[in-house]
């Protein structure tokens, strides 16, 4: 009779190279995931816009995150699904109400003086 840790076999080890380049793919999979977004959706000025962008990188992300930890069949698939409802959801950037630059010259303001370098008269 055959019990489950007689049947069981060691995980495969992995390299030291193997897993830094699996390790760089997922890394790469943010900018590739916003890239792409951008292409596709454009500028991000309004709340479908992000919406959008985010589900795109988050599909991306999520697959480069799913190959990188060797996921396959419906675990990578719930990944993939988690990671873009995720980036889906993140918070909206509202716009500003203030213009920019400021009508008086396009500068900012100057800094006050810091407090140790810059004694107050």
């Amino acid at each position: 009779m055959h019990t489950l840790e007689a049947t069981r076999r060691p995980p495969a080890r992995q390299s030291w190279r193997g897993i830094t380049v699996r390790w760089i793919a997922t890394f790469a999979g943010f900018p590739a995931g916003g890239f792409t977004a951008m292409l596709i959706v454009g500028r991000v000025d309004s709340v479908t816009a992000a919406l959008a962008g985010g589900l795109i990188t988050g599909v991306i992300l999520g697959a480069a995150q799913a190959w990188g930890l060797s996921r396959r069949g419906p675990g990578a698939i719930q990944w993939v699904a988690a990671t873009a409802a995720g980036l889906r959801s993140a918070p909206v950037p509202r716009r500003s109400t203030k213009p920019w630059p400021p009508p008086s010259g396009g500068t900012a303001p100057p800094a006050p003086p810091h407090p140790i370098t810059e004694p107050s008269t």
